[in-house]
């Protein structure tokens, strides 16, 4: 039994890294390898047993807490009048539904702090091989086309959108200050990969002009660095010299490169005014989207329209109000917190909060400020993005937000140790 039960965690392990080191590039792998998870999981059919590890792993609360998620969007199809899209919805929140099955269930003493770990480099390596290959695809299109823009927003992301390739840096840039200064990591040829990978990321976020990205990996990168210089005791003179490079740093980048153009034009929309569908600018876009949002979830504020109607519902509204380019387009809320109020009502609204403030308080009382300090970025990102409508953000939240709180109940302690990882 033992033996059949450590063909199946091999399994898990494979599939599980493979898809940690292709999302970046691509979510043609994801769903094929989490219809294998599943089929491993269930496979496996020790069900008493998967029980007493997701007890035995202090998950029980945050699994049912993202249950409650997942049968809330589920209720959400009763009451749909589009199945297809509902179904389709569903798809693609597949790994928010499973993936918290498949992880949260696994024995501590097979999916060990050194396994995890290593899934965490592989994702830094993977980030890296994202922006190398990158940069080497638009330095080609620059040779060729001598245009400077080459290496600036969509045209340095080759294989998904701007914003999802800010939150995988993002991600990686936490985990590398994470492994270099927090629980630093003893291996040469580790250390060697965390600090080649610090600059690229950073230079790399800056690039892709993604003014959600680049505004959160702000945020959370200050937080971090402060966290850090002030973790062991209050250093005001180093925190001061940081600020005050940081500012300077961003005002250069302002007034003699083009990186934050793109948020400078955000930021006179927001405050000029002339916020209008004919102008087709996303920050635009966003705040009407959000307005036409409001509108129709105040209408069925309790259950909402189903999760199969939201997008109907939407178009609806807009050409209601005249607003043909976005009905045109489909236009979804842009804020993930106010599409998931439209499709469920407060109820799904609550549900999703719950999913996503949980982890994040149970990261603080476990002194994980990594993982707290992601929780956030995503908990911003949704504010301006509806990324568990797009398979690029939703699987990646799934796997990694169940890989952190799994590291988070069963490894972490108050005093956390030098990381050694294996050969």
């Amino acid at each position: 039994m033992t033996h059949r039960s450590n063909r199946h965690f091999e399994i898990f392990y494979l599939l599980l890294a493979f898809g940690v080191l292709t999302i970046p590039f691509s979510i043609f792998f994801q769903l094929p390898i989490i219809i294998l998870l599943v089929i491993n999981f269930i496979a496996e059919w020790n069900w008493k047993e998967k029980y007493n590890n997701l007890t035995n792993n202090g998950l029980k609360t945050g699994f049912l807490i993202f249950s409650i998620f997942t049968a809330v969007y589920l209720l959400g199809v009763t009451y749909s009048s589009n199945l297809r899209y509902a179904f389709s919805d569903l798809e693609c929140k597949l790994f928010l539904f499973l993936m918290p099955f498949v992880i949260f269930t696994q024995k501590k003493e097979n999916f060990t702090k050194d396994r995890v770990e290593k899934l965490f480099f592989l994702f830094i390596l993977s980030v890296i091989l994202l922006i190398i290959t990158n940069f080497t695809i638009s330095t080609c299109n620059f040779v060729k086309r001598h245009d400077i823009h080459q290496f600036l927003y969509s045209r340095l992301s080759h294989f998904t959108h701007p914003s999802y390739s800010a939150l995988y840096a993002t991600t990686a840039f936490l985990l590398i200050l994470h492994f270099l200064f927090i629980n630093p990591v003893k291996e040469k040829k580790w250390k060697i990969l965390l600090w080649l990978g610090l600059p690229l990321t950073v230079i790399y976020i800056f690039a892709l002009q993604s003014k959600a990205g680049l505004l959160v990996f702000l945020l959370t990168a200050l937080a971090d660095v402060l966290y850090i210089i002030n973790r062991k005791q209050r250093r005001i003179a180093v925190t001061l010299c940081f600020l005050i490079s940081c500012m300077a740093i961003i005002f250069v980048m302002a007034k003699f490169t083009p990186v934050l153009e793109r948020m400078g034009q955000a930021v006179r929309v927001a405050t000029e005014g002339g916020v209008n569908e004919a102008s087709q600018e996303s920050t635009g876009i966003r705040v009407i989207a959000w307005r036409e949002a409001c509108a129709v979830g105040f209408r069925q504020p309790v259950f909402g329209v189903g999760t199969g109607d939201v997008k109907d519902t939407l178009v609806a509204q807009y050409e209601k109000d005249g607003l043909t380019y976005m009905a045109q387009k489909g236009i979804n809320a842009h804020n993930q917190y106010l599409q998931t109020f439209v499709a469920l009502g407060f109820i799904g609204f609550l549900s999703l909060i719950a999913a996503l403030i949980f982890p994040m308080a149970n990261s603080i009382s476990q002194r994980n400020f990594t993982a707290a300090i992601w929780w956030f970025a995503i908990i911003c990102n949704l504010l301006v993005e509806c990324m568990f409508e797009i398979r690029a953000g939703s699987d990646f939240i799934a796997t990694f937000g169940c890989l952190l709180c799994y590291y988070v109940n069963v490894f972490d302690r108050q005093e956390r140790a030098p990381v050694q990882i294996q050969q």
